[in-house]
């Protein structure tokens, strides 16, 4: 009797596992946030699943991609296999005047979708052509290698 209930176990846990987990959908009220590296992260208004990436002096590809992947994974609560298209590259923030950002999206449209596809495959992290797009868990673990400056800590 025991081992039918473990062989009946066994096979449930087992066809569980080729399941994919169901998608999640993007919040309707985007959250602001602060990345582990200290970079400000804000919604764009008026542009549901868009949201900025607030640069600092020293930040490079590497601290865009850190501080978007993060957001969505954290904040928003998508899966790591999540696409992050970039749709601006550095230039005039939206949602801080005066200041400079990388505009993402998680929900690219049909003219983002077509810029992606005709961008040929590389491997680099220049983050300046729009279409050009991460797994959000693969920005998110760019973090780990990202020592933060004394004054962009959270709460610092």
């Amino acid at each position: 009797m025991i081992r039918l209930t473990a062989a009946f176990l066994a096979a449930a846990l087992l066809a569980g596992c080729g399941e994919k987990p169901a998608p999640r959908a993007v919040p309707d009220r985007m959250p602001s946030y602060r990345s582990v590296i200290g970079n400000d992260v804000l919604p764009v208004p008026g542009k549901p699943g868009t949201f900025e990436v607030i640069a600092y002096a020293a930040n490079d590809a590497e601290h865009f991609r850190c501080s978007g992947g993060s957001y969505v994974t954290k904040a928003l609560g998508l899966l790591p296999n999540r696409r992050v298209y970039l749709v601006a590259p550095l230039g005039p923030s939206a949602t801080r005047p005066g200041r400079r950002a990388i505009t993402f999206t998680v929900l690219p449209d049909d003219a983002l979708r077509t810029a992606a596809a005709a961008l040929q495959e590389d491997h680099t992290l220049a983050m300046i052509r729009p279409g050009e797009s991460f797994q959000a868990g693969a920005g998110a673990s760019l973090c780990e290698n990202i020592i933060p400056f004394f004054w962009d800590l959270p709460g610092a």
